[in-house]
């Protein structure tokens, strides 16, 4: 995004197209480390999707205290 700003409009289509595929993956994953799946699936649909926002913001967390 950095080096093409305008890919920024782009984004939203892109979300849109990817949720499910990335909502499966994603569940899979926490699956396969002991979280069930249609807790992930209840929680992404109460979610109501993703925005650009949340792709795009600042989602990690702080890094813990030395």
């Amino acid at each position: 995004m950095e080096t093409s700003p305008s890919l920024r409009r782009e984004v939203e289509e892109v979300i849109r197209r990817q949720s499910v595929t990335a909502a499966k993956l994603a569940a899979d994953d926490l699956e396969g480390h002991g979280e069930p799946a249609a807790s992930i699936n209840t929680r992404l649909a109460q979610m109501a999707g993703f925005t650009a926002e949340l792709v795009l913001g600042d989602w990690f967390p702080d890094p813990p205290p030395p």
